[in-house]
């Protein structure tokens, strides 16, 4: 893992410091200009220095400089680079603002083909920021870290680096005492920062944190009520950092497996070793496993989400919640892994089934949640089913045309089996089918010791998943992909679905109050945030997504 090369992760630490640069480095001019004395370190034979403006293009060219080095290194060293410019960039700000320098050069004036490139590098380095010179201390960093490349690459990065420094003197935009300040400053952060930076502890942590905030762009470029999610964690993060670390790690493991299971994500070639990609069954199975067992592969990217969320929970929380959210999450997984199997074997489950389903999510969900936040053990699900229910609805209307795309109905086979459906109609009628040991995948099997409070949900012996159709039941095994289109316009599933609206307002109308009395204060929170964004949905944004659903017919369900 941290002896290959990450382009995406050199990259994005050299997003992360440019975004630090701008704000430390402008910050700092900006406050400097407050300051009402300053320093004149100019020496008296300095001034035979000639101005030569062509220099300026070297000058420009360090960022390229910093960018090449950190991708030639591998993911520990690109970090470790990070750590020492962002340090040195760190230690510099309160130099410029405390010690704003009067440079001594006589006023310069470039002409013809240079001009531009010497206004813009004098643009760019300000007005005060000069002891210690940045760009003295930059270079001298990245020819420390291209020292341990071959020869060509080494004479070119260290003959780079030593222009580098030339060029702030021969544009006049630096002094020999700020070089000499840049000098000590590169030579002290490397001596200090840049050990601590590598140690294994540290680049994990850093490492950890990339593969989080890597995990939340992918949901946040899919739709952007992630990135609401992910803000919101943020804020939380920052008045409460352990727990809000712990909601991450859980938001990313489970929202990455759910997208696997409802085929939003592919498995890489590599899953496999043989140039073909893993099942996403085959690969819940392995990520199963590895949670059941706490041993996970440090090399593959779901086993490494799932390594965080669990460190993190037995970090957080006290042993027993720990133990329970261990067995809750196992359960959680199972019922995610469900849906994956319905949608190979093209199931179409009746509607206690699919509310079973539904709910087991959700309230397995909502428990991990509610002991991430520090809730009392007394506050779970099963003291407000109406929050699960409410969820589960939102989720089935909001993403029906996904989870249909993907094979997943969520329509229920009473609605779908109907005498009068057209062709989309399975030919053969239903038969009754032990779906529950077919989709729990022997999980009971494979961990006996677990007590029946702790079994997964969807495992239990009391979930009606009885009369499930799956592709043997039909002459046709070609999954079963209906069309949202013709469905939504279809009469018996526009009253289904008036109906599901018309249930989850009468939900809402008892959820609110409900949620508003919880006496543990996390819990109430939590549950009052998810009902008012169940309850706009169900106002507004559900119009958008039914246009026929227009509020006169919807207020007839009332």
């Amino acid at each position: 893992m941290t002896s290959r090369r990450d382009p995406t992760f050199s990259l994005a630490l050299a997003a992360l410091f440019a975004l630090l640069f701008v704000l430390l480095y402008g910050g700092a001019n900006l406050l400097a200009d407050l300051v009402p004395w300053r320093i004149r370190p100019a020496l008296p034979f300095e001034a035979a220095v000639p101005f030569v403006p062509a220099w300026s293009i070297v000058y420009l060219s360090l960022p390229l400089l910093l960018l090449l080095c950190g991708l030639r290194l591998d993911r520990r060293g690109a970090w470790t680079l990070f750590a020492v410019l962002a340090a040195e960039l760190a230690a510099a700000a309160p130099f410029f603002v405390l010690l704003p320098v009067q440079t001594a050069w006589p006023p310069r004036e470039a002409g013809g083909f240079w001009q531009p490139f010497f206004l813009l590098a004098d643009r760019v380095s300000l007005s005060r920021n000069h002891l210690p010179s940045l760009h003295t201390a930059f270079a001298l960093t990245a020819a420390r870290f291209a020292w341990r490349q071959r020869f060509p690459a080494r004479a070119l990065y260290l003959l780079w680096a030593a222009a580098v420094v030339l060029s702030t003197l021969l544009i006049h935009e630096h002094h020999l005492a700020d070089l000499a300040a840049g000098g000590l400053l590169a030579l002290a952060a490397c001596r200090f920062v840049a050990p601590i930076a590598a140690r294994d502890s540290v680049f994990r942590r850093a490492d950890t944190a990339f593969l989080l905030l890597h995990e939340q762009a992918a949901f946040a470029r899919r739709h952007r009520r992630y990135a609401l999610i992910s803000l919101i964690l943020a804020l939380y993060r920052i008045r409460r950092p352990k727990r809000g670390g712990l909601m991450v790690a859980g938001y990313c493991f489970l929202q990455a497996f759910d997208d696997l299971m409802d085929g939003d994500r592919t498995l890489p070639p590599k899953a496999c070793g043989n140039g073909v990609s893993a099942s996403p069954v085959a690969e819940a199975d392995r990520l199963i496993s590895e949670w059941q067992r706490g041993v996970f592969d440090t090399h593959d990217h779901y086993s490494r989400l799932a390594a965080c969320f669990r460190g993190r929970l037995n970090a957080v929380l006290p042993p027993d919640t720990a133990r329970e959210a261990v067995f809750q999450t196992a359960s959680l997984l199972h019922t995610m892994r469900r849906d994956r199997l319905r949608a190979d074997a093209a199931e179409i489950w009746p509607a206690a089934a699919l509310a079973a389903h539904h709910r087991a999510t959700f309230a397995d969900s909502l428990d991990l949640l509610f002991a991430a936040a520090g809730a009392s053990s007394r506050s779970r699900s099963r003291d407000l089913p109406e929050l699960a229910d409410a969820l589960a609805w939102c989720s089935v209307m909001r993403d029906l045309r996904q989870d249909l795309a993907a094979g997943i109905v969520n329509i229920p086979a009473e609605i779908l089996n109907r005498n009068d459906k057209p062709s989309e109609r399975p030919s053969s009628p239903s038969r009754v089918c032990g779906a529950a040991t077919h989709a729990d995948g022997g999980w009971q099997n494979s961990r006996p010791a677990v007590s029946e409070q702790h079994k997964p949900r969807a495992s239990r012996s009391d979930t009606p998943y009885a009369a499930v159709q799956t592709a043997s039941d039909r002459t046709n095994p070609t999954p079963f992909r209906p069309d949202f289109a013709a469905l939504s316009a279809d009469p018996a599933v526009r009253r289904w679905i008036r109906g599901e609206c018309h249930r989850a307002r009468a939900l809402l109308d008892v959820l609110e109050p409900r949620a508003a009395a919880l006496p543990d204060p996390a819990a109430r929170r939590i549950a009052c945030l998810f009902a008012r964004s169940v309850r706009s949905f169900a106002e507004k944004r559900i119009l958008r997504l039914y246009p026929w659903l227009d509020k006169e017919t919807y207020s007839e369900t009332k």
